[in-house]
């Protein structure tokens, strides 16, 4: 039988023990086909996997947060867009161990991984009427971009946290959904987000048009207010270090978020709606593509619209919230960030489950394999568009 029934009570734990061999089967092979796929390019996958952003990880769990700007040919650049709660994990295994600081990362990522896997998969059975478990797992294991889950990078860890969060919420644990939101949202900008998400839904399902409404939902409000602690904890942090609390949005530039005027930079994007010859370019460094970006903007736009219509108010908000800032800040990294938010992972698999999709999904699901592996061979050789 490939679906979960999620009315069964009992399914909300014991299915994904029971297929937990099954679920480390699939992500094991996963891991195995990086490292074959590595080999046969005539590279070390641990070095490659540790592409652009681990190197920044890495360097914040070691050093902690710059106290001035030094990286970069213009010096303008510091670790302080990197929230702590992955540098500060992986600096607890690398001291507890004998690897490498990209080592101890590389492993957090990837186990925080493997353990999304379940509570994503608990977290869709309580929140979806039926599951497919085998089209979730193997999407999730090799759909695009899977590599980021690989490397040191905090998606791994923000996927885990904001599906037990997700999954609190959806089992009514009110405040241990917003303790796990709290450290959330020390761990990537997006975690802030929970909070007007779940507001969001409270108010659209009617639960908060009356006084009386609100002393009733006092447990999920306090949900709410707990959930930007840890961004909260983060900004005091960097104030303390090095006085200027909203650092990370300040050096933005640095990293090419908004060069230029906003309305300047949607008429460049939409000029070269049709450039895709960049990405074959000889140069990884050079491959970089507007129509790429545009792309995943419009379907990114699509999903949140997708997760609208299907009245799932708390992903739509969620994912809106994502759109809007990315796309006004930059999309060069928007691919990350859709893949890096559960949300649309959530949006592709129920796109996929039903009317005509449904018949080819594992046709799409393959085909998103291989374009993953095509992704896997340009992070191998540093190229700028998949950073």
């Amino acid at each position: 039988m490939n679906s979960i029934n999620a009315s069964n009570p009992t399914s909300l734990w014991d299915t994904p023990r029971k297929y937990a061999p099954y679920i480390f089967s699939v992500w094991l092979l996963s891991r195995i086909s990086f490292f074959v796929f590595a080999h046969l390019s005539n590279t070390d996958v641990l070095r490659a996997l540790c592409q652009w952003d681990c190197h920044w990880f890495s360097h914040t769990a070691l050093n902690h947060y710059d106290l001035q700007p030094w990286a970069t040919s213009d010096g303008d650049a510091a670790n302080w867009p990197f929230f702590p709660l992955f540098p500060l994990l992986s600096r607890l295994i690398y001291n507890a161990s004998a690897l490498s600081i990209q080592a101890a990362g590389i492993l957090l990522a990837n186990f925080s991984f493997l353990a999304a896997v379940f509570v994503s998969l608990r977290y869709l059975q309580a929140s979806r009427r039926k599951v497919d478990r085998h089209l979730w797992v193997w999407l999730c294991c090799f759909g695009p971009f899977n590599f980021y889950f690989a490397s040191a990078y905090a998606e791994s860890l923000f996927w885990l946290l904001g599906c037990a969060a997700m999954l609190l919420w959806e089992q009514k644990k009110l405040i241990q959904a917003g303790l796990v939101a709290a450290a959330l949202s020390a761990t990537r900008i997006f975690g802030v987000f929970f909070a007007p998400a779940w507001f969001l839904e409270l108010w659209v399902v009617g639960r908060l048009r009356r006084l009386q409404d609100w002393r009733q939902e006092l447990p999920a409000l306090c949900a709410i207010l707990l959930a930007p602690l840890g961004f909260s904890c983060f900004v005091n942090l960097l104030y303390f270090r090095m006085g200027d609390g909203f650092a990370f949005m300040h050096v933005q530039n640095a990293f090419g978020r908004r060069t230029r005027p906003y309305w300047d930079e949607m008429q460049i994007r939409l000029s070269h709606w049709a450039d895709w010859g960049a990405l074959l370019n000889d140069t990884p460094m050079d491959r970089y593509s507007y129509a790429y970006l545009n792309f995943f903007a419009v379907l990114g736009v699509f999903f949140t619209l997708r997760l609208l219509a299907d009245r799932r108010i708390f992903e739509f908000g969620v994912a809106a919230l994502v759109m809007g800032v990315v796309i006004y800040s930059g999309l060069e990294s928007l691919p990350r960030y859709m893949v890096g938010t559960p949300v649309f992972a959530f949006a592709l698999y129920d796109l996929l489950g039903r009317g005509a999709l449904q018949r080819w999904r594992w046709w799409v699901v393959g085909f998103l394999g291989l374009f993953n592996f095509w992704l896997l061979h340009n992070w191998f050789e540093g190229a700028y568009f998949v950073m």
